[in-house]
């Protein structure tokens, strides 16, 4: 245990921003600064997507045409494509949102649960929760079927990894012949070929040039975007390590944005510890949690201290330094907010 915390000590070195005299007050200086990152953060990433207005029309298209049976659309490709990015566009689009009266976003996950996913769509269509707790999983696909029979619907479900997720919802979504549609994103291309009446588009990742020049936009904007010559070597392997992925190079070369410098030797060391630890950082502290695991932030604060994450720094509390960490976080979209408080900070 001892030897893992020196570990995760060390690799948090790579983070911390410098000390200052006033600790609390940098503290909240720079957690401002990220819950500013955080607002823009899933803007920057759909305006990032290179060709994203191309693929968002062609996908409307197939969302509006394609007669009155009810057809489900496949966004097929790996994680950190954009595939939600996408859709989200689509979904919202001012031209979508007058053809169908009921629209529902599903996120389903790897780990899901089918009788809570019924719940939240049943609760969504009748406007209440009262009462589902008690309700079995096939009297949930019954009320929301009868729900959804009389109303044009688009409805999306995000992230399926196996069929078997899709089966058990298809059992609730009517085909009333009137337009009705469902879009889901997977990384799994044999799921979508499984589906009858289904239209497939696979999203590939960026070709090397385009990889290039989202980095530099990303890690180099405080030099207008180009790449100096000293950082040119360890940029092009960055590059190559992002394999392709749109979220991967905005979210690595965000990170790497703030450790650019006027000091060339410097930079390039930053950016050399943000490349060797920025993986191991991710494994230790984020994969103990499963994917779409909802948590408040109290409590992660609290195991974050508990487990030794977290280190003495000056004269500010544990508590106060895993607050920084976690807006950090935030703001690098390595981890989604789902709730907020009245003041504007993390809820959950």
């Amino acid at each position: 245990m001892s030897n893992r915390l020196g570990d995760i000590a060390r690799a948090r070195s790579v983070y911390d921003a410098p000390q200052s005299s006033n600790s609390r007050e940098a503290t909240s200086s720079r957690a401002q600064t990220f819950r500013e990152m955080r607002k823009a953060s899933s803007l920057e990433v759909e305006r990032d997507l290179v060709g994203i207005e191309k693929k968002v029309n062609s996908l409307k298209e197939s969302l509006l045409d394609g007669g009155a049976q009810l057809s489900v659309v496949f966004v097929v490709g790996m994680g950190g494509v954009g595939k939600t990015t996408l859709v989200k566009k689509a979904y919202n689009g001012e031209d979508i949102r007058p053809r169908f009266i009921h629209f529902d976003w599903v996120s389903v996950s790897q780990t899901y649960n089918i009788i809570e996913i019924l719940r939240g769509m049943v609760s969504k269509v009748v406007g209440s929760d009262e009462g589902l707790q008690n309700m079995s999983e096939q009297r949930l696909k019954e009320v929301l079927h009868t729900h959804l029979s009389t109303r044009k619907y688009l409805i999306v479900l995000d992230d399926i990894w196996e069929i078997q997720a899709w089966e058990s919802l298809r059992e609730a979504l009517p085909d009333a012949n009137n337009g009705n549609r469902v879009l889901i994103t997977t990384r799994n291309t044999d799921l979508a070929k499984m589906v009858d009446r289904s239209t497939i588009y696979c999203l590939e990742p960026l070709p090397e040039n385009e990889s290039w020049e989202l980095f530099c936009k990303k890690a180099l904007v405080k030099n207008n975007g180009k790449c100096p010559q000293y950082l040119a070597d360890i940029s092009h392997g960055i590059v190559d390590r992002c394999g392709g992925l749109p979220l991967a190079l905005v979210v690595v070369g965000g990170l790497l944005s703030m450790k650019f410098m006027t000091e060339d030797r410097r930079t390039a060391l930053e950016w050399q510890k943000v490349l060797d630890g920025f993986s191991y950082y991710q494994d230790r502290v984020l994969s103990a949690y499963p994917e779409d695991y909802k948590m408040r932030r109290t409590r992660l604060i609290e195991l974050w201290v508990g487990e030794g994450f977290i280190e003495k720094r000056g004269d500010e509390m544990l508590e106060d330094v895993a607050e920084e960490w976690l807006e950090e976080l935030v703001g690098r979209s390595m981890i989604q907010v789902e709730s907020m408080n009245s003041s504007g900070h993390i809820k959950s």
